[in-house]
């Protein structure tokens, strides 16, 4: 999946949805990989940055829409950054935190942060540090927990700086 979303940030673009609906295992070996997965609904996705000579009205709406939504909560809640969940402006790093929460969930059963209401919610995604996945499942491997441990900091800057680098540490892992 860090694979899928590395391809979808090379290519421009924000996905600030990133969930276990909006990923598809594909039966085609990639990278040693049985599967080939695929990144889907770009509904809420957004330019990363203008690449190139602007093309046609589509990519001008494309970015008048990405514009109007600055400062808006968008995603899915549980999914969400905590730049994201505070409204603040997100990067590609937002998607590797989407994908913490993911990896997370997959390996303990349970979500990183939660609360009794949405808002509840969203302060501890953007407040409150998780549980360790070893308190949860001691026999995993120290070296997952160093990597969702930097997945889920708080402050963008203290993740990984791209899903490449994030590659690596998993495949090292």
């Amino acid at each position: 999946i860090a694979l899928a979303i590395d391809y979808v940030h090379r290519q421009g673009v924000l996905h600030r949805d990133l969930k276990p609906a909006n990923v598809m295992l594909k039966p085609e070996p990639s990278e040693g990989l049985p599967y080939h997965p695929v990144i889907t609904d770009l509904g809420l996705a957004r330019l990363l940055a203008p690449s190139g000579p602007r093309q046609g009205d589509e990519l001008s709406h494309m970015e008048t829409v990405a514009r109007a939504q600055a400062g808006m909560v968008v995603g899915t809640l549980r999914y969400m950054s905590p730049e994201q969940a505070r409204g603040l402006a997100v990067d590609g790093r937002s998607d590797l935190f989407s994908l913490g929460v993911m990896v997370y969930e997959m390996v303990t059963g349970q979500g990183p942060f939660s609360g009794q209401t949405a808002i509840d919610t969203l302060h501890a995604i953007a407040f409150e540090e998780s549980r360790a996945v070893t308190a949860l499942r001691p026999n995993l491997p120290p070296g997952l927990q160093r990597v969702l441990t930097r997945c889920l900091r708080k402050r963008a800057e203290d993740r990984f700086a791209d899903a490449r680098e994030l590659v690596v540490e998993l495949k090292a892992v």
